[in-house]
């Protein structure tokens, strides 16, 4: 699945000269390719500009790109496999105040899914980022704050019925920069719509966000 679309957006005089008129293109990419029975290979590219029409001035840029593999041996179905890197970038001069960041990230994940009957399933994942920031102030004075941050998790499911599940998670991320760590748990209950895909709800008893795409600020 591909799209692209050009926005614009307009404020009114008494704002920044920069920001009157902001001409915005946004695409969006999904790619997935059977490689063998086992093997499949996957992808997304995520990119977004927005630039002043005054000056055209770079005003925020955003980067999601993906590559990943899959494999599911065929003759040990009961085993799941999943490794994908991702290479991100977020500039944005658009949400300002007293300082900001940029930041260029580099994320590796595996993950692995194994079943061990009809009605249990246990999974492990371990996800790397390197993660470089610039924050700016108004100084002018540029300060650069690099981390590594791990994140580790285990889990299990349990199908009560057919079509739902109970899933619970323990994870726990440390910045081995600044010798940080955070641990808690998740639960939730999913309903099976198809053998690769289900929907459900639940909540996160840790204050951060498992997937280390998302902002992971402490």
């Amino acid at each position: 699945k591909n799209k692209v679309e050009y926005r614009v957006d307009k404020t009114d005089d008494s704002a920044d000269p920069d920001k009157k008129r902001i001409d915005q293109w946004v695409t969006t990419n999904r790619y997935t390719h059977h490689l063998t029975e086992e093997y499949t290979l996957f992808g997304k590219f995520n990119y977004s500009r927005s630039v002043s029409k005054s000056s055209d001035k770079m005003l925020a840029r955003f980067i999601e790109s993906t590559a990943g593999l899959a494999y599911r041996p065929i003759y040990n179905d009961r085993l799941n496999l999943l490794s994908r890197y991702t290479y991100l970038v977020d500039f944005d001069q658009l949400n300002r105040d007293v300082d900001y960041k940029d930041e260029e990230s580099h994320i590796i994940e595996v993950e692995g899914i194994y079943s061990l009957d009809a009605n249990w399933d246990l999974g492990a994942k371990y996800a790397f980022k390197n993660k470089h920031e610039l924050f700016t102030r108004q100084s002018g004075e540029d300060i650069p704050v690099d981390s590594k941050i791990s994140l580790y998790g285990l889990s299990a499911s349990y199908r009560v019925m057919k079509e739902w599940d109970v899933t619970g998670e323990y994870h726990w991320k440390t910045d081995s920069t600044y010798d940080e760590l955070e641990q808690g748990a998740l639960i939730s209950v999913n309903k099976h719509l198809g053998d690769n895909f289900k929907v459900g709800v639940g909540y996160n008893f840790s204050g951060f966000d498992s997937n280390l795409a998302n902002d992971d600020d402490y």
